[in-house]
């Protein structure tokens, strides 16, 4: 078997990308000359961080997966707690490059557990440091702050100064993008003065550029320019894209000096070095600085070529702050021409991107009145346990005090206090009993309205904080001849009705672990993937949606048969991202929002009656376990042409 696992390694240079093949060959080499399974198992890691290093277009999950999972588990059964612990974090490395970023964290807190317990504070550092990727890609920007700070502590502690000056860089970037200035400023300082230790002018001219842009925006360009010069070393960098910094952040500061031309010239250079350096979203930075140089210039002509070239690149990118910067130098430019029409345009559309970008950090919180009935019954529920405890010691000292009055009394006083420490007992047992029960009551109401997790971290922290979800899959129901039905049926039995459906539904999500929203009438809404995340429920929602369809099909055949009145349904599904929380005050529920919303919606009013109709998004998710009709582009009520499926049923042999 050993055998076998270390051989598997010499198939993975087929897949390996051919400019670190001489690399990989040196490796191999290597391999074939160690005498020990230490020797092997180092070499092994060594390939397989040079594999993941290629890139993630070059990466093939399924060649590398399996090698990583058979050394772990041949490392688990041999308790090499150590290097387990090492291809675990590859393991994770792994995750991240598959977009597994929930398997990613946690291989990263079983590594963390590891490595705090051997004192490896330099793994530490780097764990640390990839959960904040992970947290960046799920813009959770708080995490990142604790994940950075972790990690430079574990540097300081294992003596990398490389560590701690990557790990402060990255920090004073999140800083900026969060507009704290001083503290930005600071860290990139404290950032450079560590380069400057390791004697890397270039890591700390980096560091110093970014210094000057803060200084820049408080006017002070004297010291603006003193950082620009430090930074200087920044152009001979052998790393392509840094050098952009540098004629980026000089093209600013000659812009803010007055010095347009000399301005023009090195913001061109940054142009041209943000497409060799992959760095293209620059480019758009760039040109736009150019294009109000231009205008300010009154050269019309060049700043519109270089605006719509911005656009053109912008457009393609995901970096909502680009597309925003476009279109706002656009209305300058229009502006400038005396084209108010135009310049109102573009105005508007940079308004709806940033409304867009806002509502991307939507958060709600709870507000905490409709909880202060329930605080201060708790409150008052201590208070009274307190005051019997109190009373209790009143009767002991009461007791001490007449048994040294008399003695002839004591036999009388013992029995006194006897009766009395019983009645207690029986009060704080039957006080103890209710409280108790009204705990149990109101934990049962709350769990009964709000999901589990919400419900505990309400408990725990006196509030929820509303959440994004990056991929949750929403389903909506809505009964066909919904009011011809009820026409003919009495309040009791309309009610009947519709609660034998919707329990009906409630058992059917349950089973799939998906968590119902509400009812609004006859719609019924639920979302998969939420209150914790998970990476299956599309497939989950989907598989929900279809039980419900052949549960309302075969109460439709028998109501056929035993002639009665019967109704059909339409489910819809979306997935994408929402925002999760609790609003109100008064009969407070768990809701969901978001865009996400609206095509679910859309996509069970654009459904027909007895089918699952699901979004191209919902499809691209699920198409590998459900064979699936496609309906070409449907026309969706406020969304325009959308394209549409119909789920059929499960693929054959997809349990």
């Amino acid at each position: 078997m050993k055998k076998m696992l270390f051989a598997v390694i010499f198939s993975l240079l087929t897949v390996i990308p051919a400019f670190a093949n001489k690399f990989l060959d040196s490796l191999n080499r290597e391999y074939r000359s160690a005498k020990t399974d230490t020797a092997k198992y180092n070499v092994l890691s060594k390939i397989i961080q040079e594999y993941l290093e290629t890139g993630s277009e070059n990466y093939k999950p399924d060649a590398i997966t399996g090698l990583l999972d058979k050394t772990i588990e041949e490392l688990r059964r041999k308790k090499d707690i150590r290097r387990f612990e090492s291809f675990l974090h590859l393991k994770g490395l792994a995750c991240f490059h598959t977009k597994q970023y929930d398997l990613a964290n946690r291989y990263c807190d079983s590594c963390i557990h590891i490595a705090e317990k051997y004192g490896d504070n330099n793994e530490l550092g780097d764990l640390y440091m990839l959960q904040e990727m992970v947290y960046h890609i799920l813009n959770l920007d708080e995490r990142r702050v604790q994940s950075l700070y972790k990690a430079i502590e574990s540097y300081k502690k294992a003596g990398s100064l490389e560590g701690q000056a990557g790990a402060c860089f990255t920090l004073g970037n999140i800083y900026l993008a969060n507009k704290h200035d001083d503290l930005a400023l600071k860290t990139f300082l404290q950032a450079a003065e560590i380069r400057n230790t390791l004697n890397d002018s270039i890591g700390a001219g980096v560091n110093y550029l970014f210094c000057a842009s803060i200084v820049m925006k408080t006017g002070n360009l004297k010291l603006a320019g003193e950082y620009v010069n430090k930074g200087k070393p920044v152009i001979h960098s052998s790393v392509i894209f840094q050098p952009l910094y540098y004629y980026l952040f000089y093209g600013r500061w000659l812009n803010a000096m007055n010095r347009k031309e000399e301005a023009l010239f090195n913001l061109e250079i940054a142009a041209n070095l943000a497409v060799k350096g992959n760095q293209r979203y620059q480019k758009p930075t760039a040109l736009c600085e150019m294009a109000e140089i231009c205008i300010d210039e009154k050269r019309f002509g060049k700043a519109k070529q270089m605006l719509e070239e911005a656009k053109a690149i912008s457009d393609k990118e995901r970096f909502l702050s680009t597309k925003i910067n476009v279109r706002k130098v656009f209305s300058k430019y229009y502006e400038a021409i005396r084209e108010p029409s135009s310049a109102l345009e573009e105005y508007k559309i940079m308004q709806a991107l940033k409304d867009s970008s806002n509502q991307n950090e939507l958060s709600r919180a709870l507000t905490s009145s409709a909880m202060e009935a329930e605080y201060s019954k708790k409150e008052s529920e201590r208070a009274e346990v307190q005051r019997i405890k109190d009373e209790e010691e009143a009767q002991k000292l009461r007791r001490q005090k007449l048994i040294a009055y008399s003695t002839g009394a004591v036999l009388i006083f013992v029995g006194f206090i006897a009766l009395l420490l019983y009645r207690s007992y029986r009060q704080k047992k039957i006080a103890n009993a209710i409280i108790a029960q009204e705990k149990q009551r109101s934990d049962d109401l709350l769990r009964n309205i709000l999901p589990e997790e919400v419900a505990q971290e309400l408990k725990a922290t006196g509030a929820s904080k509303a959440k994004e979800f990056h991929q949750v899959t929403v389903l909506f129901t809505d009964f066909k001849n919904f009011t011809a039905v009820s026409e003919r049926l009495t309040a009791q039995q309309l009610v009947n009705e519709i609660d034998f459906y919707y329990s009906a539904f409630d058992n059917i999500v349950t089973r799939h672990g998906i968590e119902k929203i509400k009812t609004i009438g006859d719609s019924y809404m639920c979302a998969g993937g939420l209150p914790v995340e998970n990476l299956t429920n599309p497939e989950d929602t989907v598989q929900a949606a279809l039980d419900m369809r052949d549960f309302m099909l075969k109460e439709k055949q028998k109501r056929i048969a035993a002639e009665l009145p019967y109704l059909d349904i339409r489910i819809g599904l979306h997935s994408g991202p929402v925002v999760a929380g609790i609003v109100g005050t008064k009969k407070f529920a768990y809701d969901i929002w978001g865009d996400t919303v609206n095509i679910a919606s859309r996509m069970e009013s654009s459904g027909e009656p007895g089918k699952v109709n699901i979004s191209s998004s919902t499809y691209e998710l699920v198409k590998g376990k459900f064979t699936c009709q496609h309906r070409g582009k449907i026309q969706a009520k406020n969304k325009g042409m959308i394209d549409m499926y119909f789920v059929e049923d499960i693929q054959c042999g997809i349990k």
